[in-house]
């Protein structure tokens, strides 16, 4: 499948020898300075795979991993870059004065702080034998741009899978342990929901794309679905472009070692669901299937999961889109 597109990534990476690291901007010694190369991010919407290729690439005995942070997310370090600390004149024209960070310090200055305490932060996962670092969050475009601010020499990997099957998983987390131990949880996602889903899978992925031509980072695209359909071959080129030296023999264990059928704690019910591609043939309903293709169906077209929607689609697309637009004036 994803032989057929052309999506303008970067599939290959030449690895940035140690003596080639930059030490961050104001630090005299670089806590990550053992690291081969800059830390390697895996990013991607919730569901997609990207705890998987975590655990593979985390299974080389060189490569430290990082589950899910969050150092990076809205809520951690891309708070202080964002544009209303840095906005004098905006603030001024509203308050008449300024407001932010921007009163006592200038961005390049929080920038250099922020990587500082980003690389302290991740090389307290680093052992003596760690080489590369990988570090795994389902991360917005906020995220992406803030590591690419901060790390320079990073890289990042976009975790992508059909949005009707992200959905299908997602809905049965929300109906099971997403749920345990929350007494007062609210009430499970339906069907229904199928249509705020998908527009919201289809932004993410639209607009992590986007940075992979825009931002100055390499890019690499994995497909859930090759994980499953050509695993050797896709792992092969996931540890090419991390530039992780790996043998034949370490890459066959660690890809039996990762199989889903030998992981614990999976099943219906779990955190590692079922692992399977084409659930959503199975399950969704012919009116499912319209909600999600009317809200993401141009994107599932861009990346190849499906052909052009059908006018039902489309035409079910601008009824809910008219509907969502008087939602905002009630």
């Amino acid at each position: 499948m994803s032989d057929e597109i052309d999506s303008g990534f970067e599939h290959g990476r030449t690895p940035v020898g140690l003596e080639h690291r930059q030490t961050p901007v104001g630090l005299e010694h670089d806590p990550l300075e053992q690291l081969e190369a800059g830390p390697i991010f895996i990013v991607g919407h919730i569901r997609s795979g990207t705890t998987w290729v975590l655990d593979v690439l985390t299974a080389h005995p060189e490569v430290a991993g990082l589950f899910e942070s969050l150092i990076f997310t809205g809520n951690g370090l891309a708070a202080p870059l964002r544009p209303m600390h840095w906005n004098p004149d905006g603030s001024r024209d509203m308050f008449e004065r300024e407001m932010g960070l921007g009163q006592i310090l200038e961005r390049d200055e929080a920038i250099a702080d922020l990587s500082e305490l980003a690389s302290r932060w991740l090389a307290r996962a680093l052992e003596p034998q760690h080489r590369y670092l990988v570090e795994k969050t389902p991360a917005d475009a906020s995220a992406v741009e803030t590591l690419a601010t901060l790390f320079p020499d990073a890289c990042v990997i976009h975790v992508l899978r059909d949005g009707r099957d992200v959905a299908v998983s997602t809905m049965a987390a929300q109906h099971t342990w997403q749920r345990r131990g929350k007494e007062n949880a609210p009430p499970p996602i339906s069907s229904r929901h199928l249509w705020q889903i998908g527009l919201r899978w289809a932004r993410q992925v639209a607009s992590l794309r986007q940075q992979a031509l825009t931002l100055p980072l390499p890019f690499y695209e994995v497909r859930y679905e090759d994980m499953h359909a050509k695993p050797r071959e896709t792992a092969r080129e996931l540890f090419d472009f991390c530039g992780i030296p790996i043998e034949d023999a370490l890459l066959d264990e660690i890809l039996e070692r990762t199989h889903f059928s030998q992981l614990p704690r999976t099943g219906p019910e779990e955190f590692r669901r079922a692992g399977r591609v084409g659930d959503w043939r199975r399950e969704w309903s012919h009116v499912e299937r319209l909600l999600f293709t009317a809200a993401a169906g141009e994107v599932l077209e861009q990346t190849g999961y499906a052909g052009p929607a059908p006018k039902r689609a489309q035409q079910a697309r601008e009824l809910l889109m008219r509907y969502e637009k008087a939602k905002r004036f009630m």
